[in-house]
């Protein structure tokens, strides 16, 4: 059969484009041989945060009509992802961060997102546990959180319904013929057909990449959650993260509470595996114990890492390639889940009708004319220190 298109990747970006795909009357077959998030992939070890502020402005647009999406999704999709909107509170400490504060909120309402700047005070209403060194907070209430196992379980079981085919093995090669792409081959040697194949495999898309001879500033990291146990009459109800601290903090609908942040984990073999730093583990829930006292006593639960592709400048690879018919959606540098409904809704509509002017500012080739090879070559190479160690 020939599709119109083959994704291959079903985390969040992959699903989210195959349901919108084929929610356009296209053809689709989706490849992946976990059918879903399955450690250590980033949408498995996700912590699912709905951030539509502090956004690249590149990006403000796409996360306030994710936004918009998240609050009906639900309904779309005719399943239960564990969406909450509890807000997001970024929080300053002292007075340098409080204008940086300031500034975020100003830009969160320039691209439209219902963002307010508040006071010590309020901060302490909203969020009664925090630590009193919370002077000031950027606060977006339609902000908030969801699974990410069941958000991508959720589009693949729509695009299903839309007619979508679900191939659980692994793409063993991606054929160039004449310049072009225009197939894939499977693990058992068979070969799949379509117009057009998007790449959304995440980290694993770099040596897929590197196999065809495409190369961009592009690399994986480690990076590491934890979970402890509920406090009795402690509740947490917005996400919390600050300026210059390494921090996400969210209760999740058990009561718990999870702790995240860019806190790098490890990679034993250096091959796209991962295990939490517990060096890092310490400090992540100390972090989290002096922002939030109220969970000072939590026992920890359970820790997790996960593996992220991340590009130079944190902005996602979306569009065509220099190969015909190949076309990407990668690189989400650790904050695609919030905006992955728009994603897979843009992507589908550059695949199949016109080039949104949304995309352009992730065109794959950006790179060309803005970074040297040697510092592309260093960005790299960095990933393998921050990994291992």
């Amino acid at each position: 059969m020939m599709y119109d298109t083959i994704v291959i990747g079903a985390g969040i970006i992959g699903a989210s484009v195959g349901y919108h795909v084929a929610r356009a009357g296209g053809r689709v077959a989706i490849i992946d041989p976990g059918m879903g998030p399955v450690q250590p992939t980033a949408s498995w070890a996700s912590a699912g945060g709905l951030r539509a502020q502090g956004r690249s402005p590149a990006e403000a647009a796409i996360a306030h009509a994710a936004q918009q999406r998240w609050q009906v999704l639900e309904d779309e999709l005719e399943a239960d992802m564990e969406v909450r909107f509890g807000g997001h509170l970024h929080i300053a400490e002292n007075a340098v961060q409080a204008e940086r504060i300031r500034k975020r909120v100003s830009e969160a309402q320039d691209a439209g997102i219902e963002a307010r700047l508040l006071a010590e005070a309020e901060i302490h209403d909203i969020a009664p546990g925090l630590a009193r060194a919370a002077r000031l907070a950027c606060f977006t209430p339609q902000d908030g959180q969801a699974s990410p196992i069941l958000a991508a379980r959720a589009f693949l079981a729509a695009a299903v319904r839309l007619g979508a085919t679900l191939v659980p093995q692994k793409c063993a090669s991606i054929p160039v013929e004449q310049g072009r792409v225009s197939r894939i081959v499977l693990g058992d040697g068979t070969s799949l057909s379509a117009r057009t194949v998007v790449v959304c495999t995440g980290a694993w898309s770099i040596s897929m990449l590197d196999a065809l001879g495409l190369r961009f500033p592009l690399r994986w990291r480690v990076l590491q959650m934890m979970t402890t146990e509920a406090q009795p009459g402690v509740t947490l109800a917005p996400t919390v993260t600050g300026e210059g601290r390494n921090l996400s903090l969210k209760q999740m609908p058990d009561g718990n509470y999870m702790i995240g942040g860019r806190w790098f984990g490890n990679s034993p073999d250096g091959l796209l595996s991962a295990c939490p730093d517990e060096r890092h583990l310490a400090c992540q829930l100390q972090t989290a114990r002096e922002v939030f006292p109220a969970m000072r006593h939590a026992p920890v639960q359970r820790t997790w890492a996960g593996c992220e592709a991340q590009t130079i400048d944190s902005l996602p690879l979306i569009g065509h390639s220099a190969l015909a018919g190949l076309y990407l959606s990668v690189g989400f540098s650790n904050h695609g889940f919030q905006i992955a409904p728009e994603i897979g809704r843009l992507v589908a509509q550059d695949i199949t009708d016109a080039s949104p002017d949304a995309l352009h500012p992730f065109a794959p080739d950006r790179f060309e004319r803005q970074v040297s090879a040697s510092r592309v070559e260093a960005f790299i190479t960095e990933t393998t220190r921050l990994a291992l160690h």
